[in-house]
């Protein structure tokens, strides 16, 4: 198949740093092209995925553009992204049967492609990567026969009956990138942006209650509360912040530490960082939100658990878990390879026009 790839311009695809959803393009664009199809990515900044045709729209992903907060206006990257979506969409329109199937995963501009339905053919799959608005859906309800597939059943539980829905594709990635480590370390770790909704400290306080280690990665999104809860806890002996770390340096704490825990109690569509870990052999920890409960299957790759008290039991109980069994179960559920016929099987049921079969 001709497949194009609409990216968003913020970050390249794939990041140097963190972003979750540019990971899961790189890895479902790795897996299409590995098994023989033609993809064309539209995305903003350098690319360095081999064996694809790159429409490089912006020069520079939005990250690596210099916002002044003094001298611009608060809204500028927003504004850049509708912009980088225009020209998107009109490439879109003048090269539309070059393509068999168009897969959209922008986040602000998602909704965009809804406005070219008449002067385009070819299916466009919209794929939501946040939670889903009740405005989106009043919206998507004026275009019976636009298409979205969202990446948990749980962000769209809100939504029953909408027709639109074609689909759940949850996130995959690489086994190869994530290998199984069967020798660990002793310690905890914690992987997230640091602030309030990640609620690290609660990983903290575990740690501390069952006289483990623990090992935090991530960049500071709040600094009061980072500044407030975290920082005097750190002592680099019992609890030690590494800070922002790319993949290479990362993936060794991914394989060697005892179990993790993932205390965030929002609801997030479907997390990338538990699949990460347990492909690596190394059990999570979580609570029941958002897609995570649809990530997590208690006793073989982790536990579920609903208050503070069953955390700290379940992480000792984790220590027990069998890593093989962890790797094996998200390998077969959460590989790239699965992720990507999900994705293909979801198009082999739409016709040319995007006429459900």
């Amino acid at each position: 198949m001709k497949i194009a790839i609409i990216a968003p311009p913020v970050n390249t695809i794939p990041p140097e740093r963190q972003g979750g959803l540019e990971i899961i393009l790189a890895y479902k664009i790795e897996a299409l092209v590995k098994m023989g199809h033609e993809v064309h990515l539209f995305g903003a900044g350098e690319n360095n995925i081999s064996g694809i045709s790159y429409n490089k729209i912006f020069p520079k992903s939005l990250s690596e553009i210099a916002i002044d907060p003094v001298n611009m206006e608060a809204s500028r990257k927003l504004r850049l992204e509708t912009s980088y979506m225009i020209n998107v969409l009109e490439k879109i329109i003048n090269d539309q049967q070059n393509f068999d199937c168009i897969f959209n995963h922008t986040r602000a501009t998602e909704l965009l492609p809804l406005l070219i339905f008449d002067k385009i053919r070819t299916p466009i799959f919209n794929i939501f990567h946040l939670p889903i608005l009740s405005e989106h859906i009043d919206v998507i309800k004026k275009f019976p026969n636009s298409l979205f597939i969202s990446i948990s059943d749980d962000q769209r539980a809100d939504y029953p009956g909408v027709k639109n829905f074609v689909g759940t594709v949850h996130n995959g990635i690489d086994p190869d990138k994530y290998p199984f480590s069967k020798d660990t370390d002793e310690f905890i770790l914690w992987v997230g942006t640091i602030g309030a909704h990640k609620n690290p400290l609660e990983a903290i306080k575990v740690a501390q209650a069952i006289n483990s280690k623990i090992i935090l990665m991530g960049k500071i999104r709040d600094q009061d509360y980072f500044e407030e809860n975290i920082k005097d806890h750190i002592d680099n002996k019992i609890v030690k912040y590494l800070g922002e770390i790319n993949y290479t340096d990362k993936l060794p704490y991914f394989q060697k530490a005892k179990v993790a825990i993932f205390p965030t109690k929002i609801r997030e569509a479907c997390p990338v960082t538990p699949i990460e870990l347990t492909m690596c052999g190394t059990p999570v920890v979580a609570y029941p939100s958002g897609g995570t409960k649809e990530i997590i299957e208690n006793g073989i790759n982790g536990f579920l658990v609903d208050n503070f008290e069953s955390l700290i039991e379940k992480t000792k109980e984790a220590y027990e878990l069998n890593r093989q069994t962890c790797h094996e179960f998200t390998k077969n559920n959460f590989s790239s390879e699965v992720m990507a016929k999900k994705y293909l099987e979801i198009v082999d049921n739409f016709n040319t026009n995007g006429i459900k079969k």
